[in-house]
């Protein structure tokens, strides 16, 4: 921020002087493909073993304390929800293996066989985001149901956003709690849509797409 000239942001908030506003370019994309929907789909968070720049989130030995508080989510789902689940590991390995350690807590079946995110979310009934990244705006966007587990010690997000995630939160969106996280998955499961589309979770959603997730009709001449 303090060496740019102009810096694209993809959220509204207290930016700075230098900061612009535009359409967030991963969410500019044809509508997904008709899928299954009978997925119960995990997009699972890794990150380097080595800290080599100052970035938010979990680094080094803080990286499997996330992975152990997924698999405590995982470990309290029901027997059915588990028959559903697929796990997403991140397509480039970072040295922790992750892929073959969700393959031996839950079964090589679990993994998902799907090749792009955008096919796993058209399979999936309900999106289970494990970090506040990119893909939880891309599975907010989407349209499927979708509930986020961050665990907010090991997450420093912007002050902006604090109202936000109290909504959030309240809705049953967002849990740091991963035992709180699986029994709301636990209650939804049977027809996720009838909470996503409630009112009050609505209200939620509406919020963080104008914030973070609002694309314009003239996105192109936007980014022209």
């Amino acid at each position: 921020d303090l060496i740019a000239d102009k810096k694209i942001v993809w959220h509204i908030g207290r930016t700075k002087p230098n900061q612009i506003k535009l359409s967030p370019s991963k969410l500019i994309r044809a509508p997904l493909k008709s899928g299954s929907h009978s997925d119960i789909l995990l997009v699972a968070y890794d990150s380097s073993m080595y800290s080599y720049f100052i970035q938010t989130g979990p680094l080094s030995s803080s990286v499997l304390d996330d992975f152990n508080n997924i698999l405590r989510f995982i470990n309290n789902l029901s027997t059915k929800i588990l028959n559903d689940l697929k796990i997403r590991p991140a397509p480039e390995d970072h040295g922790w293996n992750f892929r073959v350690r969700y393959e031996n807590a839950l079964g090589k079946d679990k993994i998902s066989s799907d090749k792009t995110l955008s096919e796993a979310f058209s399979n999936s009934k309900l999106i289970i985001c494990t970090y506040p990244s990119t893909n939880f705006s891309e599975a907010m966007s989407s349209n499927i149901p979708t509930v986020m587990i961050y665990f907010k010690e090991l997450w420093e997000l912007k002050p902006e956003f604090d109202e936000l995630l109290i909504k959030l939160t309240k809705v049953n969106i967002v849990f740091s709690d991963p035992v709180k996280a699986a029994k709301h998955v636990n209650d939804i499961s049977n027809s996720p849509e009838i909470w996503w589309n409630s009112i009050d979770v609505i209200s939620a959603r509406k919020d963080f797409k104008v914030m973070c997730g609002d694309v314009s009709e003239d996105w192109l001449e936007e980014w022209s």
